[in-house]
């Protein structure tokens, strides 16, 4: 007897935060009949909790300075997939503990999503990098040396 088991899975898409595009992204929701998976969050306080919550973390901006939003998913180990722009590769090491993709291209960005959605040891692998980069660089701790050293070089 031959078994077949099927699994189906549902990608959802959360999205925080509020802006002038609200109306339109509910309407655009609407007319494609994504309801049922996507999901307008509006501004929130508890991020740790959606941090926890979510398998991945895309960045899809075509403008950006140094996005903390990046540092703080791979702070808690989220693994990350981000648009190359601006401040965003020095928080990212593309294939180390994220995945970049050019900004503007909708497939490179899809192709990266799907990548990590589909293999959850590079996932698991990525976001633990990201986590260790975080300590390395970009802890309160490491923040702090530099602004000494800044300091320390002023005054000399």
């Amino acid at each position: 007897v031959l078994e077949t088991q099927m699994a189906i899975a549902f990608l959802g898409l959360a999205i925080a935060g509020e802006g002038n595009q609200r109306a339109e992204l509910e309407r655009l929701i609407a007319e494609l009949g994504l309801q049922d998976y996507v999901r307008l969050l509006g501004f929130r306080s508890d991020t740790i909790d959606l941090f926890q919550a979510f398998d991945l973390f895309a960045l899809s901006s075509i403008r950006e300075g140094l996005p903390n939003v990046v540092l703080e998913a791979m702070a808690m180990e989220v693994p990350v997939v981000a648009t190359s722009i601006a401040g965003v590769p020095k928080l990212v090491t593309d294939g180390m503990d994220g995945l970049l993709v050019p900004a503007g291209e909708v497939g490179s960005l899809h192709h990266a999503i799907d990548r990590l959605h589909g293999n959850r040891e590079l996932a698991d692998r990525l976001s633990a990098a990201a986590r260790t980069t975080i300590e390395q660089r970009f802890s309160f701790t490491r923040r702090m040396e530099k602004v000494a050293r800044v300091y320390d070089s002023v005054m000399q």
